[in-house]
Protein backbone atom coordinates (compact mmCIF):
# COMPACT_ATOMS: atom_id res chain seq x y z
CA UNK A 1 0.00 0.00 0.00
CA UNK A 2 1.27 3.13 -1.24
CA UNK A 3 -0.31 5.68 1.55
CA UNK A 4 1.01 3.41 4.66
CA UNK A 5 -0.41 6.25 6.76
CA UNK A 6 -4.16 5.37 5.70
CA UNK A 7 -3.63 1.59 6.54
CA UNK A 8 -5.97 -0.07 8.75
CA UNK A 9 -5.15 -4.06 10.01
CA UNK A 10 -6.73 -3.91 13.23
CA UNK A 11 -9.48 -6.34 13.21
CA UNK A 12 -12.05 -4.46 14.66
CA UNK A 13 -12.08 -2.21 11.90
CA UNK A 14 -13.15 -4.92 9.42
CA UNK A 15 -15.55 -5.98 11.35
CA UNK A 16 -17.16 -2.79 11.54
CA UNK A 17 -16.62 -2.09 7.96
CA UNK A 18 -18.30 -5.98 7.06
CA UNK A 19 -21.24 -4.78 9.48
CA UNK A 20 -21.81 -1.32 8.09
CA UNK A 21 -21.07 -1.73 4.53
CA UNK A 22 -24.20 -2.34 2.51
CA UNK A 23 -22.42 -3.62 -0.81
CA UNK A 24 -19.66 -5.56 -1.90
CA UNK A 25 -18.04 -5.83 -5.28
CA UNK A 26 -16.73 -8.98 -6.39
CA UNK A 27 -14.72 -9.38 -9.20
CA UNK A 28 -14.40 -12.72 -11.49
CA UNK A 29 -11.73 -13.93 -13.91
CA UNK A 30 -13.88 -14.10 -17.34
CA UNK A 31 -10.98 -14.58 -19.38
CA UNK A 32 -10.23 -11.58 -21.45
CA UNK A 33 -11.31 -8.77 -18.70
CA UNK A 34 -12.46 -9.27 -15.05
CA UNK A 35 -16.26 -9.09 -14.34
CA UNK A 36 -17.25 -7.22 -11.44
CA UNK A 37 -20.50 -7.24 -9.65
CA UNK A 38 -21.82 -5.50 -6.55
CA UNK A 39 -23.95 -7.63 -4.26
CA UNK A 40 -25.82 -7.50 -0.96
CA UNK A 41 -23.31 -9.44 1.36
CA UNK A 42 -22.97 -10.51 5.31
CA UNK A 43 -19.85 -11.93 6.89
CA UNK A 44 -20.14 -14.91 9.41
CA UNK A 45 -17.07 -15.93 11.40
CA UNK A 46 -14.72 -14.75 8.77
CA UNK A 47 -16.01 -15.26 5.51
CA UNK A 48 -17.99 -13.10 3.09
CA UNK A 49 -21.49 -14.72 2.28
CA UNK A 50 -24.13 -13.30 -0.68
CA UNK A 51 -26.92 -15.21 -2.78
CA UNK A 52 -27.48 -15.27 -6.39
CA UNK A 53 -29.81 -17.18 -8.68
CA UNK A 54 -28.55 -21.09 -9.84
CA UNK A 55 -27.47 -19.97 -13.04
CA UNK A 56 -25.52 -16.57 -15.02
CA UNK A 57 -22.05 -15.22 -15.17
CA UNK A 58 -20.99 -15.31 -11.65
CA UNK A 59 -21.15 -18.43 -11.47
CA UNK A 60 -20.10 -19.77 -14.95
CA UNK A 61 -16.56 -17.76 -13.82
CA UNK A 62 -16.65 -19.24 -10.60
CA UNK A 63 -16.47 -22.74 -12.40
CA UNK A 64 -13.85 -21.98 -14.29
CA UNK A 65 -11.65 -19.64 -11.51
CA UNK A 66 -12.85 -19.90 -7.96
CA UNK A 67 -10.21 -17.19 -7.23
CA UNK A 68 -11.95 -13.34 -6.35
CA UNK A 69 -11.15 -10.32 -5.52
CA UNK A 70 -13.54 -8.17 -3.97
CA UNK A 71 -13.94 -4.56 -2.36
CA UNK A 72 -15.92 -3.29 0.39
CA UNK A 73 -16.34 1.03 1.24
CA UNK A 74 -18.17 3.41 3.32
CA UNK A 75 -18.62 6.38 5.00
CA UNK A 76 -17.81 8.20 1.78
CA UNK A 77 -17.27 11.47 1.09
CA UNK A 78 -16.48 13.89 -1.59
CA UNK A 79 -15.12 17.46 -0.69
CA UNK A 80 -14.82 19.18 -3.60
CA UNK A 81 -13.02 22.26 -2.28
CA UNK A 82 -10.40 20.25 -1.02
CA UNK A 83 -10.59 17.60 -4.24
CA UNK A 84 -10.54 14.73 -1.78
CA UNK A 85 -12.73 11.85 -0.87
CA UNK A 86 -13.17 10.57 3.01
CA UNK A 87 -13.82 6.69 2.90
CA UNK A 88 -13.40 3.39 5.04
CA UNK A 89 -12.30 0.32 2.55
CA UNK A 90 -12.01 -3.27 2.48
CA UNK A 91 -10.50 -5.29 -0.46
CA UNK A 92 -9.07 -9.01 -0.43
CA UNK A 93 -8.93 -11.62 -2.16
CA UNK A 94 -11.14 -15.26 -1.42
CA UNK A 95 -11.96 -18.39 -3.17
CA UNK A 96 -15.65 -18.65 -3.79
CA UNK A 97 -17.79 -21.51 -3.46
CA UNK A 98 -21.31 -22.44 -3.49
CA UNK A 99 -22.40 -23.56 0.11
CA UNK A 100 -24.38 -27.02 -0.15
CA UNK A 101 -25.41 -27.51 3.35
CA UNK A 102 -29.06 -26.66 3.97
CA UNK A 103 -28.30 -25.50 7.54
CA UNK A 104 -25.71 -23.18 7.04
CA UNK A 105 -27.54 -21.89 3.61
CA UNK A 106 -30.53 -21.64 6.13
CA UNK A 107 -28.63 -19.52 8.97
CA UNK A 108 -26.85 -17.17 5.48
CA UNK A 109 -29.94 -16.13 4.47
CA UNK A 110 -31.02 -14.99 7.89
CA UNK A 111 -27.95 -13.12 8.48
CA UNK A 112 -28.70 -11.17 5.35
CA UNK A 113 -32.27 -10.66 6.18
CA UNK A 114 -31.44 -9.70 9.56
CA UNK A 115 -28.53 -6.80 8.28
CA UNK A 116 -30.49 -5.46 5.95
CA UNK A 117 -34.14 -5.58 7.20
CA UNK A 118 -33.79 -5.72 10.92
CA UNK A 119 -35.41 -8.70 11.01
CA UNK A 120 -34.63 -12.97 9.99
CA UNK A 121 -37.79 -13.18 8.79
CA UNK A 122 -37.99 -14.44 5.09
CA UNK A 123 -41.15 -13.12 3.30
CA UNK A 124 -42.68 -15.91 1.47
CA UNK A 125 -41.87 -14.32 -1.72
CA UNK A 126 -38.42 -14.06 -1.07
CA UNK A 127 -38.39 -17.85 0.23
CA UNK A 128 -34.19 -18.91 -0.99
CA UNK A 129 -36.02 -21.92 -3.12
CA UNK A 130 -33.51 -22.35 -5.31
CA UNK A 131 -31.80 -19.10 -5.28
CA UNK A 132 -27.64 -20.20 -4.27
CA UNK A 133 -25.66 -18.88 -1.44
CA UNK A 134 -21.90 -18.31 -2.05
CA UNK A 135 -19.00 -18.51 0.46
CA UNK A 136 -16.12 -16.20 0.10
CA UNK A 137 -13.44 -18.15 2.05
CA UNK A 138 -11.07 -14.44 2.69
CA UNK A 139 -7.45 -15.40 2.07
CA UNK A 140 -6.20 -11.75 2.16
CA UNK A 141 -7.45 -8.81 3.72
CA UNK A 142 -5.75 -4.74 3.68
CA UNK A 143 -7.75 -2.22 4.50
CA UNK A 144 -7.72 1.89 4.21
CA UNK A 145 -9.28 5.05 5.81
CA UNK A 146 -8.72 8.39 5.03
CA UNK A 147 -11.03 10.61 7.76
CA UNK A 148 -11.41 14.34 7.62
CA UNK A 149 -9.31 15.90 10.51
Amino acid sequence: MRRKDREVTAPAFFKDVFEKSEMLTVAFNDGEYPYSVPLNFVELDGALYFHCAPEGRKLDCMARDPHVHFTIYDNVAVEKVKATAYFRSVFGTGIAEIVEDEACRMAVFRAIMRKYTGSEDIPEYKKPGKALIVKIAVTSLSGKEHAPH
